[in-house]
């Protein structure tokens, strides 16, 4: 699989989450793996639209008997370093955090007004 899901050596076949060779296993990093795929596949049929490639941010929400714990690493070897926080790092915070699905899924569940994109918000840190 390249960086948008092809997957080699087969025309027009793409993959995501569990079916593609990522080696984590992750629902929102299949959720990230089916962003880029059909940001591909529109482009290649002319919309104008400039594919992103598949960039893994590991996102968690760990659930700890009191209030819950924010974890975010990208899975990459020239990412910042992992960051964990008391309040989320993302918006809607879902336990399935992507770029489309989780804000549309909000909308469903009436906690935010209209579908937009998630949006990583900073750490603890500020950074």
């Amino acid at each position: 699989m390249d960086a948008h899901g092809r997957v080699k050596g087969v025309d027009d076949v793409y993959a995501a989450g569990d079916g593609a060779g990522f080696p984590v296993k992750q629902g929102g990093l299949a959720t990230q793996q089916a962003d880029a795929a059909a940001e591909a596949i529109t482009a290649r049929f002319g919309t104008p639209v400039k594919p992103g490639a598949f960039e893994p941010i590991l996102r968690a929400m760990l659930l700890t008997g009191s209030a819950p714990l924010y974890l975010r690493t990208h899975l990459d070897d020239s990412a910042p370093p992992p960051e964990v926080a008391g309040q989320p790092l993302w918006w809607p915070p879902d336990k399935i955090a992507g770029r489309y699905l989780s804000p549309y899924l909000a909308q469903l569940d009436r906690r935010a007004p209209e579908p937009g994109v998630l949006d990583d918000g900073e750490g603890p840190d500020g950074e």
